[in-house]
């Protein structure tokens, strides 16, 4: 990937693509930084997150993020979905700003990413899981697959 702007397209178009219930993470692990994209389960919401690791950004209020997550200084931004090109394009360009302009990654170097679309809910009668979470690949983000993280981490 040869940089931020081409980055920022790749993942608005892959972010289009997303299904109800569907995740796209771009994560660094050293050190850790993390942008999530989500399309909420009911398919109503776009889900913007972003994580450096620290709740101690006075920043981020004023840019429309709310800290979702005070332990793992976890960030959120919501718009409807489905969204606009426009909405979408905005979405991705705050996150990435804050990632590369306010918590200091001049390139997407060291990135990778992880995307699924979790399983649509199973009725509620239904005590044992429906389906597994289906791998998603977007090639075109010019980034490698990140490494699973560790359940026992």
């Amino acid at each position: 990937m040869a940089g931020w702007p081409q980055l920022q397209t790749a993942l608005a178009a892959a972010l289009a693509s997303l299904n109800p219930g569907g995740n796209l993470v771009v994560t660094k692990a050293s050190p850790e930084v993390r942008m999530q994209f989500s399309v909420s389960p009911e398919g109503d919401q776009l889900h913007a997150e972003v994580t450096n690791g620290t709740a101690d950004d006075d920043r981020l209020p004023g840019r429309g993020w709310e800290l979702c997550d005070a332990w793992g200084g976890v960030w959120r931004r919501s718009t409807v979905w489905p969204a606009t090109t426009e909405q979408v394009t905005e979405t991705v360009t705050e996150a990435a700003f804050v990632v590369r302009g306010l918590w200091g990654n001049p390139r997407p170097e060291g990135f990778g990413y992880l995307a699924w679309e979790e399983p649509a809910p199973a009725p509620a009668w239904q005590f044992w899981k429906s389906a597994k979470e289906k791998p998603l690949t977007f090639p075109d983000l010019g980034l490698p697959k990140a490494p699973e993280p560790d359940p026992n981490s």
